[in-house]
């Protein structure tokens, strides 16, 4: 019996791709990304449920999934076709057009009590 490695494991499990803006983005990576955000809520509803009820809600945490992706992911030096596509200065504005508007749609779910308030001078 052969065994798998780690590594081969999810380079096989990243074989599996789909194309969007000229770009092939590995499903697992979104499917693993999703997965963690709802074990981190299932966390948070357990020990720190007043959490999601004043300072964040669900539907934020998973609009923010993938712009924190590429955050963690250009703070621990990984090279992504996302990071690729968003750090573009000449081109792929829809992708970062995309990006904006998960941010602007999480910022939309925010329990009222967190919300900053802006004055308008």
């Amino acid at each position: 019996m052969k065994k798998i490695s780690e590594k081969s494991l999810t380079e096989q499990l990243r074989k599996y791709k789909f194309s969007f803006l000229g770009y092939q983005f590995a499903i697992f990576d979104f499917v693993s990304s999703f997965l963690g955000t709802f074990l981190l809520i299932q966390l948070i509803r357990i020990f720190y449920p007043r959490i999601l009820r004043e300072i964040i809600s669900i539907p934020t945490l998973y609009l923010w999934t993938i712009p924190i992706g590429i955050v963690v992911h250009l703070l621990v030096g990984q090279q992504t076709p996302l990071n690729r596509a968003f750090l573009n200065l000449k081109g792929d504005y829809v992708m970062k057009l995309i990006i904006l508007v998960l941010i602007m749609a999480g910022l939309n779910y925010l329990p009222a009590r967190s919300r900053l308030k802006f004055k308008i001078i």
